[in-house]
């Protein structure tokens, strides 16, 4: 799939800005991106903390949003749920060298864009098991 210029061009900005982004862009893989919906990948040791997920979610759904409406807009409000799928995992040391990676898979959709809010929601599985580790919706201040 080829991603839109615009996203690649976003991607490129945020890559070169020093910041904490290049955790996950450098294995972050766009599978589809159209019309507000995303569809991604990332391999990580990171994919069972929630500092990582809320990042990861807040992220993606900003794509999200400017792909369907051209803003990045501000986070009015971002929720995120952990699940059950997250605490068989255990809580390994994602400092430890040996943490595992996983490869986890993003979902985001843009709900509604009325006026100057636009509403996303997003949910992080595990690409192996297609378990659900955490969902999450956000709402953005165009």
């Amino acid at each position: 799939m080829t991603v839109p210029k615009h996203i690649t061009k976003l991607l490129s900005m945020v890559k070169n800005s020093g910041s904490l982004e290049r955790i996950y862009l450098d294995s972050l893989k766009i599978h589809s991106i159209k019309n507000g919906k995303i569809d991604c990948t990332v391999t990580t040791p990171y994919y069972n903390n929630t500092g990582f997920q809320t990042f990861l979610i807040d992220s993606v759904t900003t794509f999200a949003c400017f792909d369907k409406t051209g803003k990045t807009g501000v986070s009015v409000s971002l929720d995120i749920n952990r699940t059950d799928g997250c605490r068989k995992y255990g809580s390994k040391n994602i400092f430890n060298d040996s943490a595992e990676e996983r490869e986890i898979r993003v979902y985001a959709e843009q709900l509604n864009a009325s006026g100057n809010v636009a509403m996303q929601e997003a949910k992080i599985e595990d690409q192996k098991t297609g378990e659900v580790l955490c969902y999450g919706t956000h709402v953005k201040f165009l």
